[in-house]
């Protein structure tokens, strides 16, 4: 047989590199059609645009005889919704952040083109978060413009005025800085890769650039390395609370009204804490998160009282779960912040490093009691799916009580979130407990853990799905919902703006100022409500402080209806955080777990699907960041290694049966 040419083998290779790379093509397709671990299907379902984009501005909402009150509301309110839309663009940011980091494999190439992807991905989330940053100063200066004209005639209500939403929202951006700086200094390797990756270039720009290439470096190569630095070194935080704020720092009524905030706050945090046993763990690490913002940012008006009030709340909290497996400690990150001996005695240090060491160690040893609990969640998942079920039936039937469906629809849609988000944290701390202390990407675990695991992430996917199929029935009982606690919401208003108007005690000075917040609040109650009518309510009823004139069985009523249109102006968004499985799958571990156990668990075929949509939110987290192909590529070894491995071997082992003439076969 004749040697082929040159040429002959050249194009050979070709020919099998392209099939290679149809091969992918295919396999990527396959997982994305499986929904991506997102909420894209829109089967049987009327929601075509993304809630979170349903926004109007808030100044073309507001309309009153106040023009100041109407200044002010509008400048918060819009700089509060760009603030909001940019936090649920950095939880994304941080989950394909933290995919990136725990990458297993490392991220430096030959040609430098990932990387170069990665760079540019790290710097687009610097930007982000300066903007965040430039959102929360702008609500701050607004607060303080407010806070301190007390003089002016202007602002006759300017002592009672409340910012408890802008408050919050602001404590949930430091709480983002804070952590990206963990997640950073958790996992140093990839901005060590960066910072070789930022040298190399700068050198060879040095060396070998052209005078235009130089200059092009000067002016985007600088801030990209600067951007890097920041985000890489877990710093941000830090930087963010000594930078200068201008007006701000200088103003002792704004930081007295920073600690009368914080106080609310964690006065909030202990009632629910008291009333339900459970610790609101997102809300106590916004809190921490502000109180070392205002410890360092207003050293020189700080009240220790009250840093004392948080340090000893924090001993009540053993730890939060913020992304994935990785923990927080509240108590330690203080004592981190605030090393002052007022505040942390030798005794409390020796408390914190013990409740440090007892997080490190959680779920170690308790591995039986984990699985048992997940099971039991996902059999409540199995339930729950009955339920829903039969929700579309009555639907399909017509309900006697249109009115009740849709209440209990709500109801059980933020049932199936609480199943979900317990689910799902359980599940995280198993893995945690289960990981080699020596191998980050090693889990030792034995069958019965195995096939827990692999079950966990079938329903999550598995009920995620039901619900994406069936999205008319969720979407219209939202809809129903919405309406009714509207117009009770309406009732409310009306009632107490009567009660005011009545009394004999009002100030004649404010009336005005009030009712324009009366007709604020009352004019978005009229219609259909969505995310930016439910803010202007919100801010008008705060800021005016119009809890003062509702009666008191009906306090209590007005909070927790605005919460739930909170959650059901955007439901997709609850669920698709609540049933993200892209960070689960992130572990070679578990791909091989579920792979392996195929043959023994016999999965059907939804089953298999819903896996399939778990690897796919994995594949679009790392399209965004650059090293989809490393993740594409390892699933590919894998499934190779395994499922196929297995199939061949099953496969030889019945031909090698049927050509065997001494055996009989049954048909």
């Amino acid at each position: 047989m004749e040697e082929p040419t040159t040429q002959q083998a050249m194009k050979a290779k070709e020919l099998v590199r392209k099939e290679q790379e149809d091969l992918m093509e295919e396999l990527s397709q396959m997982v994305f059609a499986n929904g991506g671990g997102s909420s894209q299907n829109t089967e049987n379902s009327f929601v075509l645009l993304d809630e979170e984009n349903q926004h109007t501005n808030v100044s073309s909402l507001i309309n009153c005889e106040h023009k100041f009150i109407e200044a002010y509301i509008s400048a918060l309110g819009d700089a509060y919704q760009k603030s909001r839309k940019r936090v649920v663009e950095q939880q994304k940011f941080m989950s394909n952040f933290y995919l990136l980091v725990t990458s297993e494999e490392p991220l430096i190439d030959s040609d430098g083109e990932r990387l170069a992807k990665t760079s540019c991905y790290i710097s687009a989330m610097y930007k982000n978060l300066v903007q965040l940053k430039n959102d929360v100063t702008n609500m701050f200066e607004a607060i303080r413009q407010i806070k301190s004209e007390g003089n002016s005639n202007v602002f006759q209500l300017h002592n009672s005025f409340g910012f408890q939403r802008i408050w919050r929202q602001a404590a949930e951006v430091m709480y983002m800085f804070v952590a990206v700086d963990h997640i950073a200094n958790t996992f140093p390797n990839l901005g060590k890769q960066l910072a070789q990756y930022q040298l190399k270039l700068r050198q060879k720009i040095n060396n070998e650039g052209t005078v235009e290439e130089k200059m092009k470096y000067t002016e985007n190569g600088i801030a990209q390395e600067e951007a890097h630095k920041m985000i890489m070194q877990g710093g941000f935080f830090r930087a963010y609370y000594e930078s200068n704020s201008g007006e701000i720092d200088k103003c002792p009524i704004f930081a007295r009204e920073m600690a009368l905030a914080l106080q609310e706050m964690l006065e909030n945090w202990e009632k629910f804490f008291k009333d339900s046993g459970k610790s609101d763990d997102r809300l106590f690490c916004r809190i921490t998160a502000m109180t070392v913002f205002y410890y360092h940012h207003f050293y020189n008006f700080v009240d220790v009282s009250f840093i004392k009030k948080v340090v000893h709340a924090a001993k009540k909290v053993p730890f939060c779960r913020w992304i994935a497996e990785e923990i927080f400690v509240p108590l330690e990150f203080l004592r981190f912040e605030i090393s002052s001996k007022k505040v942390f005695d030798g005794k409390l240090v020796t408390h914190c490093k013990k409740m440090v060491e007892d997080a490190r160690n959680y779920g170690k040893g308790q591995e039986l009691e984990l699985v048992k609990e997940i099971k039991t969640y996902c059999q409540y998942a199995v339930t729950w799916t009955e339920e829903f079920k039969s929700k579309k039936r009555e639907m399909d039937r017509g309900p006697n009580n249109l009115a009740q469906w849709g209440l209990d629809v709500s109801e059980l849609f933020l049932k199936l979130i609480r199943i979900l988000n317990h689910l799902v944290r359980n599940f995280f701390l198993l893995i945690r407990s289960i990981r080699s202390e020596e191998e980050f990407h090693v889990l030792k675990m034995d069958k019965t853990t195995q096939i827990t695991i692999c079950t966990t992430i079938e329903t999550i996917k598995i009920v995620e799905n039901v619900v994406l199929k069936h999205w008319r029935i969720v979407d219209e009982g939202a809809f129903l919902a919405r309406q009714q606690w509207r117009k009770h919401l309406l009732r409310i208003m009306e009632d107490a703006k009567k009660s005011y108007v009545g009394s004999k005690n009002k100030i004649k000075v404010e009336e005005i100022a009030k009712l324009s917040l009366f007709h604020i609040a009352e004019s978005q109650l009229v219609g259909e409500m969505n995310p930016s009518k439910n803010l202007a309510f919100n801010l008008a009823y705060e800021f005016g402080r119009l809890d003062l004139h509702v009666s008191g069985s009906d306090k209590q009523q007005v909070q927790d209806l605005m919460s739930r249109l909170d959650d059901f102006n955007c439901p997709r968004g609850l669920l698709e955080r609540a049933a993200y499985t892209g960070l689960i799958v992130t572990d070679r571990t578990v791909m091989i777990t579920y792979f392996d156990t195929m043959f023994q668990r016999r999965p059907d075929e939804n089953c298999i699907k819903a896996f399939t949509s778990a690897i796919g939110g994995c594949l679009k987290a790392s399209v965004a960041t650059g090293h989809n192909d490393v993740i594409l590529r390892q699933f590919r070894t894998i499934v190779e290694q395994t499922l196929f491995a297995e199939m061949v071997t099953k496969v030889d082992t019945d031909l090698r049966l049927l050509s065997n003439p001494n055996l009989k076969i049954g048909r």
